[in-house]
């Protein structure tokens, strides 16, 4: 698997629905059994990955994701060359949010996450279970004097991934080239998730997830407007900032 991430890229079609958003620092780690290059048998490999999962909630219904997306970012070799890489999986239909009602003595709500990512041709799928405790936090939405307002969420999630690569993923004639299991932990940036609500259009970009993950969502060298802020995306600073490309941009 090479931290989680040699795979291709689809962007989803985001849904218009506005909710709030949290972005999540995801760290992943275990061991994996992979066939690909080995024709002689399996071998055993250590598996690793980073990324951030965003997920735009439903501002009437915590139970309701309107859209998930998941940025895998990696070094890879490329002509021989360490090159930092990123990709974008798209959700399953199972990728499902639930929030548990809590009990005395602590009667804080339970987040449970299951995870369900895969890429354009399903190839690759990573699935798994994250659980985590709520609480009031500052997600960068106001209401309507605005004003903050805090909102019950889970702060960080633990759980375990598995993950398959292959060809017929799901069919009777499948094949696998890759299987590993391991521990998934994520946490909430704090700064990325009120940077996504933010609705003053000078530091945020008001629940829209389409417009935080565009890549062209950043200040530009050519602004229309000189002296007008421009808040910049998660994507727009992995790209800017960080360096990261996607896959085949790399000469770009």
């Amino acid at each position: 698997m090479k931290k989680l991430g040699i795979l291709l890229v689809v962007l989803a079609i985001c849904l218009p629905a506005y909710g709030y958003i949290l972005v999540y620092k995801l760290t992943a780690s275990g061991t994996s059994a992979n066939f690909d290059n080995y024709p002689n048998g399996w071998l055993l490999e250590k598996a690793s990955g980073s990324g951030y999962l965003v997920l735009d909630v439903n501002d009437e219904d915590a139970n309701v994701l309107n859209d998930v997306q998941y940025i895998d970012y990696y070094t890879d070799k490329v002509d021989n060359k360490p090159t930092k890489l990123y990709d974008v999986w798209t959700t399953g239909g199972d990728f499902l949010q639930n929030i548990l009602p809590g009990r005395p003595p602590k009667g804080k709500n339970i987040t449970a996450l299951n995870v369900d990512l895969w890429n354009g041709d399903s190839s690759l799928q990573l699935t798994g279970l994250l659980l985590g405790t709520n609480s009031l936090t500052d997600i960068g939405t106001l209401d309507d004097e605005d004003n903050k307002t805090k909102v019950n969420v889970a702060k960080s999630l633990k759980g375990s991934w598995e993950y398959i690569s292959g060809e017929n993923l799901g069919e009777p004639n499948e094949t696998l080239e890759e299987h590993g299991t391991g521990t998934l932990s994520v946490t909430l940036d704090s700064k990325w998730t009120k940077t996504a609500n933010n609705p003053d259009e000078t530091k945020g970009f008001g629940g829209d997830i389409t417009s935080f993950l565009a890549p062209e969502s950043g200040p530009s060298e050519e602004e229309e407007e000189p002296g007008v802020k421009v808040p910049r995306g998660l994507i727009n600073w992995l790209e800017k900032i960080k360096g990261y490309k996607l896959p085949g941009e790399e000469e770009e």
